[in-house]
C-alpha cells in the first residue's frame, strides 16, 4: 500500500520523474488513439513502441507504467539510486533479493499531472481488481468541467483524485470522497504529487454522509454504473447495481441539499433504455421536480447484446472465480435488462444546474449518430495512407482526412458496400478487448469520408 505520510519523499519523486522526462515519453507512448485518447495502450502496443528507445527509457517504463520486474542495477543505472530509493520507500516498488517490481502500480502522465493508478486488467502483471480506476471517461469528465472560479468544488466517488487535481487552479476549496478504503492511500498520494495537498481534503466515506449540511459551487462524479447481475464479484469502482443506477441516483438524490443556487453537478457514465431514451432520465424527473435544469446528453448506444456479450467476455477473462458457465452468465446478465424493459445502454453526460424557486427543466439530447454502426460504407474516390510511425496519415485528394492505424486502415480495405461496420469488425483478427475504440473511431472515420463526398453508405439500414 503507498505511503503518502513523507511530502518531502513524494515532491522529489514528481522532481525525479519530470527530470526523466517521463510525460513526454509517456505521451508519445499512449499517442493519440483514433480520436479517443486512451490512457491505456494495449501492452503489447507499448512493448512494440518501447523497442525504438534506449535501455534506460524501457526501464523506466517498465518500472513505472507496466509492472515488470528488473534488476535493482538496472533500476538505478537507469532512473538514479534517489528515485529508485524514494519510490521504495512509499511502497511504488517492492525489492525482492535484488529484483525490483511495481507494487501493483501505474504511474499515469496527463496534461502536466501524474496519476498513480492499478495496472489494467490487460497487463500481464497485473495482480487482481483494478480498484484505482482510471480511464478514458475520467479524462472526458476532467476536458469539461467548467473554466471558471468558485469556491467549492465536491468530487465524489474520487477514484485516482483527477477530477478534483485538474480543477485545482479553478476553486478555493476542494473536497474528495472516496468510499474504497484501498484507494484512499493512492488518492491523497496522487494530491501530494501534483501539490494540492493544502487545498483538497481527502474524505473516507460513503458519498454525502461526512459532509452533511455543507454546501458546493460544483459537484463531480464519476461513479459506478455497470448494470452487475446481484452477487456477482465485480471491482467496487463499476458496479452500478443491477440496473447501473444504484450509486447515481442517491447522487442526485443528495443535489439539492449539498448545491449552492446556481451550482453545477456534472457526472459521466452509462444508462440502460430502451431504443430512444433512458432509465435514467425518468429517475431524474421523479427525482429533481422543482429547481433544476438538467441536461442529459446521450453520446454512444449499443444493443444490449453487444454490451452482455462485451461485459461476459470481460467478466469471465479477468475476474470470475465462480463455476458459472457463461451461458449462465450471459442469462443472468440478459436478466437485467428484461426486468427493466431495456433494449439498449447508453454513455452520457449529465449536466445538472440548481435553479432556485422555478418549475425543473429536462433536456434528454441525442449526441450520437443513429444507427451508425450499421452503414454499408464504399468507398467511391481513391485515398492513401502515408505511414507516419505508428499510425498513418489518411489522404484524399491530397487533403489529411484524419490520423489512422494499421487496425483501421485495413478496416477501410474492405469497404466495397457489401458489408456493415459491424460485419467488417468482425471479419478481422482485431482482439475483442479492442474492438469498441476500433467500431467507434472506424465509424467516425467512414462518417467523415461520407460528409466529404469521398464514400458513400449504399442505401440499407438495417442488418
Amino acid at each position: 500500500m503507498l505511503d503518502s505520510s513523507n511530502e518531502e519523499k513524494i515532491k522529489i519523486i514528481k522532481q525525479c520523474i519530470y527530470d526523466c522526462g517521463y510525460d513526454i515519453y509517456y505521451q508519445k507512448i499512449s499517442g493519440i488513439y483514433n480520436y479517443y485518447f486512451n490512457p491505456w495502450q494495449t501492452y503489447e502496443l507499448v512493448q512494440k513502441k518501447l523497442e525504438t528507445y534506449d535501455i534506460k527509457i524501457r526501464n523506466m517504463f517498465k518500472l513505472l507504467l507496466l509492472g515488470e520486474p528488473i534488476s535493482e542495477e538496472s533500476a538505478i543505472n537507469s532512473l538514479g539510486r534517489e528515485f529508485i530509493e524514494n519510490l521504495l520507500d512509499v511502497n511504488f516498488l517492492i525489492n525482492n533479493n535484488g529484483i525490483l517490481r511495481s507494487n501493483g502500480y501505474s504511474l499515469v502522465a496527463y496534461r502536466e499531472r501524474y496519476f498513480v493508478a492499478s495496472i489494467p486488467y490487460d497487463y500481464p502483471r497485473c495482480t487482481g481488481k483494478q480498484d484505482i480506476y482510471i480511464g478514458l471517461d475520467s479524462y472526458k469528465l476532467a476536458d469539461i468541467l467548467p473554466n471558471r472560479k468558485i469556491d467549492r468544488h465536491l468530487d465524489l466517488c474520487s477514484g485516482t483524485g483527477i477530477q478534483s487535481i485538474m480543477n485545482a487552479a479553478n476553486f478555493s476549496e476542494g473536497y474528495v470522497v472516496e468510499k474504497n478504503k484501498k484507494v484512499i492511500p493512492a488518492l491523497k498520494f496522487n494530491i501530494i504529487l501534483n501539490g494540492f495537498n493544502e487545498k483538497i481534503k481527502v474524505i473516507n466515506g460513503d458519498l454525502f454522509e461526512k459532509i452533511r449540511n455543507e454546501k458546493f459551487d460544483l459537484i463531480t462524479a464519476n461513479p459506478p454504473f455497470i448494470p452487475i447481475p446481484n452477487q456477482f464479484d465485480f471491482p467496487m469502482a463499476g458496479d452500478g447495481g443491477e440496473d447501473g443506477l444504484k450509486i447515481i441516483n442517491r447522487i442526485i438524490e443528495g443535489l439539492n441539499e449539498h448545491l449552492n443556487n446556481n451550482g453545477e453537478a456534472i457526472l459521466i457514465g452509462e444508462a440502460i433504455g430502451n431504443n430512444q431514451s433512458t432509465k435514467l432520465f425518468s429517475e431524474l424527473k421523479s427525482k429533481l421536480p422543482i429547481g433544476f435544469k438538467v441536461d442529459l446528453f446521450l453520446q454512444n448506444r449499443c444493443t444490449k447484446e453487444e454490451y452482455i456479450e462485451r461485459m461476459a467476455q470481460f467478466y469471465i477473462q479477468k475476474l470470475c472465480n465462480n463455476t458459472e458457465n457463461e451461458k449462465t452468465l450471459l442469462n443472468r446478465w440478459y436478466k437485467i435488462f428484461e426486468k427493466n424493459n431495456a433494449t439498449h445502454i447508453f454513455s452520457f453526460l449529465l449536466r445538472i444546474t440548481k435553479k432556485e424557486n422555478i418549475k425543473s427543466v429536462f433536456n434528454e439530447v441525442k449526441n450520437y449518430e443513429e444507427d451508425l454502426y450499421i452503414l454499408y460504407p464504399k468507398v467511391i474516390k481513391k485515398y492513401s495512407c502515408i505511414l507516419s510511425e505508428p499510425n498513418y496519415y489518411l489522404y484524399v485528394e491530397n487533403k489529411i482526412i484524419g490520423t489512422i492505424n494499421d487496425e483501421i486502415r485495413r478496416c477501410l480495405e474492405m469497404c466495397n458496400g457489401e458489408k456493415t461496420v459491424n460485419q467488417i469488425l468482425e471479419t478481422t483478427d482485431i482482439k475483442d478487448k479492442n474492438k469498441e475504440l476500433i467500431r467507434r473511431a472506424f465509424s467516425k472515420i467512414c462518417e467523415e469520408l461520407i460528409k466529404n463526398g469521398f464514400m458513400i453508405d449504399i442505401g440499407r439500414t438495417k442488418e
